[in-house]
């Protein structure tokens, strides 16, 4: 589906449609409260006078993109270095996963007990953390739990 005037805001839309003298259709969902859309968009008045306008959130989402990707580049490096063997399992040196940052350690057992659960995602952040928990804790060699259909 092409969508060319999807980034404009709609003021300039409609006023670029008016001073043409073009008609449009209103599709009526976008008012609808039932969706989150038309709730947000109505929120969106308040959430300007406290300076989260729509050109602030869209830089805000654009720098949470380049930090997710690179908290991905660092859960790729930490995976690339795990041993994975064709039976389905997956190893990794504790030292090695423990040495890693929280988040790099959370996103990296998620992403791989889904690929190895078959699952297109992973299990809940509960499960991941007490796992991690388990597997950071001073002393710990073995962990024996399943979580997302994987035993650990």
């Amino acid at each position: 589906m092409l969508r060319p005037f999807l980034d404009w805001p709609k003021a300039r839309l409609v006023a670029t449609l008016s001073a043409r003298g073009a008609t449009w259709i209103e599709d009526p969902s976008n008012r609808d409260p039932r969706f989150e859309r038309a709730r947000f968009r109505a929120a969106m008045p308040m959430l300007a006078e406290l300076g989260l306008d729509r050109d602030r959130l869209v830089a805000t989402a654009a720098a949470m993109g380049r930090a997710a990707a690179a908290l991905e580049r660092e859960v790729d490096a930490l995976l690339s270095r795990a041993f994975v063997h064709p039976a389905g399992f997956l190893r990794i040196a504790v030292e090695d996963y423990a040495a890693s940052a929280e988040e790099i350690r959370l996103r990296a057992a998620a992403r791989a007990i889904a690929d190895l659960g078959g699952e297109a995602y992973g299990p809940r952040l509960a499960g991941l953390e007490a796992i991690d928990a388990e597997l950071t804790a001073a002393g710990t060699t073995a962990v024996v739990r399943t979580l997302g259909g994987v035993r650990i």
